[in-house]
């Protein structure tokens, strides 16, 4: 006989407020999500992809045993179960079966190069990876150089998920296991790339999803419905692909899966689907307004999009009002915090031009302060560091207790972003005190393309920059001093560079010179070469002026 699964008792809630405050308060935990729906819309299909179509109650069957072969094979709660794929049917039945096993989903970015992917592997100490089938040479090379212990369950996701892990699943039960979940347990280990190149793991607990399902109740302008039909388009291991798309879930509601983004497939699924909601980067909506054939038509039936990564240029968003003519809604956060603002929908029809550079002002149960280098609340309009207060705040580093605790202080977060706030409570980002690039939505470290510029011989020095483009908001850059007499020429740096990091941190521009500006304490100038190549460039003449041709 099936167990009751005890999240569905009469528990007292995890959280202390008042659960009519909820959306739907009969959802207690992560689980709960598939377990309420597959039972109040068992046939609803929850995740369409191609022409695979799963409903809630299949895929509360599939995570069921997805769970119980976690367990029968002595994974214990806690256990990190990674994920390398792209967008699929089978990533959702992962993610609530590690949950209901009290196990935490931790999707990789299949962009990685292997020699990256062997260091978040080592580092998650997951003893189970989940690999896409277009991966499994990838995961093969990992395991033959790696030197890791670890199960590859290697999957087709052109199949329906419960045939695509047969041998993974065996003959497992379909029952519930019903552990009780806990509100510190883990749910999900998103890795961001540090300031010094190492891959950090953040740790994402059962609260923080719970008080973001509250937060998205106690604000206005997020309004999805039962009958919404959402597109996940964004990569699961961003939590604009996992937890946003989540929402679409605890509403009871459809997600379009997209293995990735791409503007043309975007717009066949738009129309063929008729979606609603969607949730993408600036360059990404460019690139729809960009799409050949694309007309205010095919928009019709999308209400809302919701963007982040960068605010949107005016020119971008003018458009977009004209054509997809839907509530635009721009949200800033990180990892760590998951979303902290909101700049809404009636801020873009009705704001003038220096509004729309906000990220808007703090989500219901989000503080934030703007400090200056002493740690006092800075004025309106003087700029300094954001430091926010949320319950959606990382549980910490994964394995990481010093660096948790250089930015997690007093309940507050500390985010390296530096910004101010105007008069009317709107808040600003004016620039990232760690360096990090931001290229078509992606975060790249300065730092980690300039450790794999250093392994490559014949470089004496470098420094990696975002410099401005129309295209990706910025491009990764590099400046390169290379050793007396060394030859030496774009490809080869692109090709190094590459058999070390994912393509996207590559550098798209090359500049050779013979030095670079550095402080009195030897450490080189990042802003005053931004500074001096952008002036150069408005000017017809970059400032840091190469010898060699790039």
């Amino acid at each position: 006989m099936a167990k009751t699964p005890a999240n569905n008792t009469a528990n007292k809630r995890m959280l202390d407020a008042d659960a009519s405050q909820w959306h739907h308060a009969e959802i207690r935990s992560f689980a709960d999500i598939v377990r309420h729906w597959a039972v109040a819309r068992p046939d609803h299909v929850a995740l369409k992809h191609a022409d695979l179509s799963t409903t809630y109650r299949e895929l509360d069957r599939l995570s069921s045993r997805i769970a119980n072969a976690l367990i029968e094979r002595g994974f214990p709660p806690g256990t990190n179960a990674g994920y390398l794929g792209k967008n699929s049917c089978l990533f959702w039945g992962v993610w609530f079966g590690a949950v209901k096993a009290r196990c935490t989903m931790a999707p990789f970015n299949w962009r990685c190069s292997a020699a990256e992917l062997v260091e978040i592997f080592r580092d998650s100490c997951t003893p189970i990876v989940f690999v896409g089938d277009e991966f499994a040479g990838i995961a093969e090379q990992i395991l033959t150089t790696g030197d890791l212990d670890l199960e590859i369950v290697v999957f087709d996701p052109s199949l329906p998920p419960e045939k695509s892990v047969t041998e993974f699943l065996g003959d497992v039960a379909s029952d519930d296991p019903a552990l009780e979940a806990m509100p510190d347990d883990g749910v999900l280990l998103s890795y961001t790339s540090g300031t010094t190149g190492v891959p950090k793991g953040v740790l994402a607990t059962q609260q923080a999803f719970e008080y973001s399902h509250l937060c998205n109740a106690l604000e206005p302008d997020w309004s999805w419905t039962k009958d919404d039909r959402f597109i996940m388009s964004m990569p699961n291991f961003h939590l604009g692909g996992s937890w946003v798309t989540l929402t679409t879930l605890y509403h009871g509601a459809q997600v379009l899966i997209m293995p990735a983004f791409d503007p043309v497939d975007f717009m066949a699924l738009l129309r063929s689907e008729r979606a609603t909601m969607a949730a993408l980067v600036p360059v990404a909506i460019r690139m729809l307004l960009e799409s050949e054939g694309s007309s205010k038509a095919d928009f019709e039936t999308l209400h809302s999009i919701t963007y982040f990564g960068s605010p949107i240029d005016s020119d971008t968003l003018m458009r977009a009002q004209a054509v997809i003519d839907c509530d635009l809604k721009q949200s800033y956060g990180t990892t760590e915090t998951y979303f902290l603002t909101m700049l809404g929908s009636a801020d873009h029809r009705d704001a003038k031009g220096e509004r729309l550079r906000s990220c808007g002002r703090p989500l219901p149960l989000v503080q934030i302060e703007i400090r200056n280098a002493d740690g006092f609340a800075c004025a309106p309009g003087s700029v300094g560091e954001l430091f926010v207060r949320t319950p959606m705040v990382m549980a910490g580093y994964w394995m990481r207790p010093d660096a948790t605790h250089e930015v997690l202080e007093d309940g507050w977060y500390r985010t390296g972003d530096l910004g101010y706030r105007d008069e009317d409570g709107y808040f600003f980002i004016v620039d990232r005190a760690r360096d990090m690039i931001i290229s078509g939505g992606e975060n790249i470290y300065s730092a980690e393309v300039e450790n794999a510029l250093a392994k490559l011989q014949g470089v004496a020095a470098s420094a990696v920059i975002g410099l401005p483009d129309d295209k990706w908001g910025e491009r990764v850059t590099a400046f390169i001093i290379p050793q007396p007499n060394a030859e030496m020429t774009e490809e080869m740096v692109t090709g190094h560079c590459r058999a070390l990091i994912a393509g996207y941190k590559v550098p798209r521009q090359i500049i050779f010179v013979d030095q670079l500006p550095m402080t009195p304490t030897g450490k080189i100038q990042k802003a005053k070469i931004k500074a001096e190549w952008i002036a150069g460039a408005a000017s017809g003449k970059p400032e840091v002026e190469s010898n060699r041709d790039a």
